[in-house]
This record gives structure tokens, C-alpha cells and sequence, in this order.
């Protein structure tokens, strides 16, 4: 049987004003191993990589400020209705459309995917995630599966990109999804996308930082956020399963920052982060790596050891 092929997207951000502050679909590159694991083909196109060769290539990507962090190329674009009062430019963000057209052309000329996926992030995007999915459609004519974090907390404004939505955030319902959905035959998995895999890094062929989760969740529930409300529990990953994910893709990607994007990673900290941080001592990684935490830390968690 042929194998199925799966095209993972990380859409454009549409905004008056974007910067690369260590902004990487790590979600979805857990799509990406999970899927691979279940036998399906996985292919990317990071519309938000300033490191892309062929972006680089194509159009003049602004130089680095601080460690792998900058601006995007961009494209002033029209305004959305509801956002003509504002007197500032509105601009497209990350890789030139010719350039997306152009990828999704070479690989439709190769075979074509079964199905795209595109994930989201902030709520007030959507107008870069909706153009990123209509491209996808017009070009390769195949469904599009529509995730991520404005998915799954307005999933009711998703349904108007036309797009199939997934909104889950527990990766052991996507077989049953793409099997009742697409008519496909995947194998329930007892792996835990999280704990057991790591994300699918691979894909790329250059990044300037690699963005990790050492855990998922966070135990508190303030009125301000909601991130309580993504996940069923907190899960912690095995502290040297972290440090490995450290040392392959510092060393397969040749990078120098690592970023930590946990919600509340000082949660249970003397099992947790203070072994990793232990770990990356012992093996001189802090010799060689910046680590970054721009997710915020728990202020009253913080104590003279673990500072």
C-alpha cells in the first residue's frame, strides 16, 4: 500500500508590526515526528524561517540582532475592513507568495501530499493563517487540516477558512481523525507524542535556534491566561531525554541558542529542571549553547540554588 504523504505548513503572520523572538512551530514539528512514527511521509515549508536557503536566496532576510533573533522580510499588503482606522502600514510577513506558490508547485510536479496541515498561534493572525490555506488549496487542490492554538480556542472562526479542524491538543487523537475524515487506515499508537518522541527538527535544512519543551502545561489557573486550559495535566519530560534533543540538534543544525518554551518550567524544579540544569553542566553544553527562557519564569519559585 502506498504510503500516505503529509505536507506540515507554518503560515504567515499578518500584523502591523512581527519579530523573530525565537518563534519556531514546535507543535507542530511534534505533528511531524508523531506522523512519521505511524509510517506517513512529512515534508515542511516554514513560511516564518528566516533561515530558509532558498528565502535567503530569493530576497534580502535582515541580519541577526541577538542571538538568532530579527526581523522578517515583508510585503506591505491591504488593510482587513475592521482594521482600516489604523494610520500604520499592515504587512504579510515571512517568505514571498511567488516563493510558497513556487514550493507547492515543485511538490505537487513530485507527486503531490494526501493532505496539508497548517498551525496557528495567536488569535488576531487568523488573516495570515486563512491566505496561507487558500494558496495551499488553489495550488496542490488537496484537503487542508487546520490546528493549533486559535484553532482549538476559536474554533468557531476556524471553520471559515474551509479547512478541516483538529482541535485537540492531545496528538493520540489525530489517527482516528485522519481515519474517519480521509477514509485512511493508521494504526492506533501507544506512544506518547511527548515524552516518547522528539519534535521533528529534522525537517529543516537551516534554523538559527532551536525552541524545546521540557514540559507541557502548567498546574495554576490565572484569570489572565489560559493556558491551564490546553492540557488535561502537566507532563514532564524525562530530563535526559531533554538534554539529548539538546546535543542532536545543536550538533545536526549546527546552532548555538536553545530555547525553552515551557509554561512553568520551575514546577517540581529539584526533579526537573535541576537535573537538566545539572546535565548541561556536567557535559560543558553551557560552554558551547546560550539558553534562553523567553516564556517567563515563576518569580516566587525562583531560590538562590536554582538561580
Amino acid at each position: 500500500m502506498k504510503r500516505k504523504r503529509v505536507l506540515l505548513v507554518n503560515p504567515w503572520i499578518e500584523d502591523f508590526a512581527a519579530y523573530d523572538f525565537w518563534l519556531k512551530p514546535v507543535g507542530l514539528l511534534y505533528v511531524g515526528a508523531f506522523l512519521k512514527s505511524l509510517g506517513v511521509e512529512v515534508e515542511l515549508i516554514d513560511l516564518m524561517n528566516r533561515y530558509d536557503p532558498e528565502l535567503q536566496s530569493n530576497v534580502k532576510v535582515p541580519k541577526d540582532k541577538f542571538y538568532g533573533t530579527g526581523k522578517f522580510p515583508h510585503v506591505e499588503i491591504e488593510k482587513p475592513s475592521i482594521l482600516k482606522f489604523v494610520p500604520r502600514k499592515y504587512k504579510r510577513y515571512g517568505m514571498p507568495e511567488e516563493l510558497f506558490r513556487n514550493r507547492l508547485k515543485r511538490i505537487k510536479e513530485n507527486g503531490n501530499v494526501d493532505v496539508a496541515f497548517v498551525t496557528s498561534t495567536l488569535t488576531y493572525w487568523y488573516p495570515g493563517y486563512f491566505d496561507t490555506i487558500r494558496i495551499i488549496k488553489e495550488e496542490l487542490d488537496v484537503p487542508v487540516v487546520f490546528g493549533g492554538f486559535f484553532v482549538r480556542n476559536q474554533p468557531h472562526v476556524a471553520k471559515k477558512s474551509g479547512a478541516y479542524i483538529f482541535t485537540k491538543t492531545d496528538l493520540r487523537y489525530l489517527p482516528q481523525f485522519l481515519n474517519s475524515t480521509f477514509g485512511w487506515n493508521l494504526p492506533d499508537s501507544e506512544k506518547d507524542w511527548f515524552l516518547d518522541l522528539h519534535p521533528a527538527y529534522e525537517l529543516y535544512a537551516r534554523v538559527g535556534y532551536v525552541v524545546l519543551l521540557t514540559t507541557l502545561g502548567c498546574p495554576y489557573k490565572c484569570t489572565y491566561c489560559v493556558a491551564h486550559r490546553n492540557w488535561e495535566r502537566m507532563k514532564f519530560k524525562d530530563p535526559l531525554k531533554v538534554i539529548e534533543e539538546i546535543e542532536m540538534f545543536s550538533e545536526i543544525l549546527k546552532i548555538n541558542d536553545i530555547v525553552f518554551f515551557d509554561d512553568a518550567i520551575l514546577i517540581r524544579w529539584q526533579k526537573h529542571l535541576k537535573v537538566i540544569l545539572n546535565e548541561i553542566i556536567s557535559r560543558g553544553l553551557n560552554k558551547k549553547l546560550r539558553f534562553h527562557l523567553p516564556n517567563g519564569i515563576h518569580a516566587r519559585l525562583l531560590n538562590q540554588e536554582i538561580s
